[in-house]
Formats: C-alpha cells, sequence, structure tokens
C-alpha cells in the first residue's frame, strides 16, 4: 500500500517538521518536529527511506536526515542527523 505523507515544515524557534498523525491531513492532527539549529533556508525533501532537509545558516552548509517511519508513527525520539556539506 503506498503511504501518502502530509508533511511540511515552518520556521519557528528553528524548523519545524509536521507530520500528519493520519491519511487526511485536514482532518487528522499533527506529530510536531524541531531542529532548533536551522535559522532560514530550509528546503525538505521525500524519500522512501527517510525525509531529508538543506539549510543554509551562519556560512555553513548542512543537509538533515530525519527518521520517516518512526516520525509518522510518532515516535518522539525519531533520530534527527545532521551532516556538514561541502
Amino acid at each position: 500500500m503506498l503511504q501518502i505523507d502530509g508533511v511540511l515544515t515552518f520556521l519557528g524557534s528553528g524548523a519545524q517538521i509536521a507530520v500528519s498523525d493520519g491519511p487526511n491531513p485536514l482532518t487528522a492532527g499533527w506529530f510536531i518536529y524541531n531542529i532548533s539549529a536551522i535559522n532560514d533556508y530550509q528546503k525538505l525533501s521525500i524519500w522512501s527511506d527517510g525525509y531529508y532537509i538543506t539549510d543554509n545558516t551562519s556560512g555553513s552548509n548542512k543537509v538533515w536526515a530525519l527518521e520517516r517511519d518512526a516520525m509518522l508513527a510518532g515516535d518522539s525520539g525519531a533520530q534527527i542527523l545532521g551532516f556538514n556539506l561541502p
């Protein structure tokens, strides 16, 4: 079965990532995750094995890998890892 994600990002105290907790994002609730190190210019990508966010803040470029399956399940311990880019 195809999993349709309701996912979006917005800026608050860092980058907020909201993942719908049901199949219809208009009527379902949302799981919210935060990456406080991101201040601006975030771009979200969705892939079958994870969510990926790039950012360009404070003169450094990073890519963030987010544990998609855990986030879809609402796991507050979902892994979010940041990697420096050259």
